[in-house]
């Protein structure tokens, strides 16, 4: 396939994502997030393999010495801007949202993918907006949190 590198279209934390020719986007990984498009590609495999409705990967490349991935463009408009346009639709995507996140749910996984406990206590410890004790809360709560193996 060939692709053209088009207008920056999404700014995230460890990456923007770029138009990729026509009908592909491209996730170009920060370069202090360099290390993280091979995790990706195991995750991004895994969830493929239970037939959940993603985009298609179709390559990992190096752009200007940044990690990349390069992904089906899914064209469309999105639920927020369509919500923003139509409240009456919320409790049509509010249904679609909560199946779409059982069927997620239900897919059990041995071994393979991380704690999500434990990133999120490594996460929480770092922030800095609450203080010591919303965050000792916080962690609290987490921790009655039921361990699982579900994506």
């Amino acid at each position: 396939m060939q692709y053209t590198m088009g207008e920056k279209i999404g700014i995230g934390r460890t990456a923007d994502v770029y138009a990729y020719g026509d009908d592909a986007i491209l996730k170009l990984f920060k370069k202090e997030y360099q290390g993280l498009a091979e995790l990706e590609v195991s995750r991004h495999t895994l969830v493929q393999s239970f037939g959940l409705p993603i985009p298609k990967l179709h390559d990992a490349v190096t752009v200007e010495d940044r990690d990349g991935l390069v992904y089906q463009r899914i064209h469309g408009v999105s639920m927020l801007r369509e919500l923003r346009a139509d409240m009456k639709k919320l409790p049509k995507y509010a249904k679609d949202m909560a199946a779409l996140h059982k069927a997620v749910g239900s897919c059990k996984v041995e071994g393979g993918l991380p704690s999500m406990k434990e990133g999120l206590e490594r996460a929480i410890g770092k922030q800095k907006r609450l203080g010591v004790q919303e965050t000792l809360e916080v962690l609290k709560c987490l921790e009655q949190l039921p361990d699982g193996n579900a994506l």
